[in-house]
């Protein structure tokens, strides 16, 4: 699935910010540059709000324990348990320092990977309608990209009917683009230049003839990014589509 520019580069300032306060603290318990307890205690409290700002603030959406068991969290509560003992002592900053390189050096990688699948699948479901993001996910992920690209065509053809009260046995493929978008006898107008319109069903014809009907055909043997760009085009289209619904209603 595509990513926006702008939630990637922000998916990786964030990361790469924890990153850096993780290390910071692991340096600083190392050195023991702490005067006391209350030192420590405010690096940690630095460290575990960089940990929560890679997460979604919607409580609803912050389920990543169920997705994603985090190791971070697991020595996030060991090293909070170390410093809410009595008394703080050397043997236990050691202690901190050696658990956060350990995490580094064994599991970073592993959680890195995780956590960036996770905020791919998040950050992409909202920007594809939920029944084509369910169809194609897997496949893309799968690199099945053909078998993608034509679920992906079926969908749109699905939503069209859905949209329009039609049968899926009634009317589909080229008929049923021309039922929607033709100008002036389809039933979703743009009402504005002619044009428009006309470039609007040779928009959904076209891509339905050189990327659906292909596929249906022969092995077309997508790459990834293609397969994923495509997707992407379907998912405008029903947009459009809803959006041409929702105003004529």
């Amino acid at each position: 699935m595509l990513l926006l520019d702008y939630m990637a580069y922000g998916t990786a300032d964030a990361y790469i910010e924890f990153i850096n306060a993780l290390s910071w603290f692991r340096m600083y318990c190392a050195g023991k540059f702490g005067k006391n307890k209350t030192d420590y205690l405010d690096g940690f409290t630095s460290l575990e709000n960089r940990y929560r700002g890679l997460w979604f603030d919607d409580e609803e959406e912050k389920n990543f324990s169920e997705f994603i068991p985090s190791d971070v969290e697991v020595v996030l509560e060991k090293v909070r348990k170390l410093l809410n003992t009595k008394r703080l002592e050397d043997n236990q900053i050691t202690e901190i320092s050696n658990l956060l390189f350990k995490f580094l050096n064994d599991g970073e990688s592993k959680f890195r990977d995780r956590y960036f699948d996770y905020q791919v699948e998040m950050r992409t479901k909202y920007d594809y309608p939920a029944e084509l993001f369910r169809a194609v996910k897997e496949l893309l992920d799968d690199d099945h990209n053909d078998e993608a690209v034509l679920t992906s065509f079926k969908y749109l053809d699905n939503y069209l009917q859905k949209l329009l009260g039609l049968s899926s046995h009634e009317i589909y493929g080229e008929d049923l683009i021309n039922k929607a978008f033709a100008p002036n006898t389809g039933l979703l107008q743009l009402d504005t230049n002619p044009n428009e319109q006309i470039g609007l069903r040779n928009f959904v014809s076209g891509a339905n003839a050189i990327f659906r009907n292909p596929s249906a055909h022969r092995f077309m043997q997508f790459e990834n990014f293609e397969a994923a760009t495509i997707v992407a085009m379907v998912a405008v289209m029903a947009r459009i589509a809803n959006q041409l619904v929702q105003k004529n209603q």
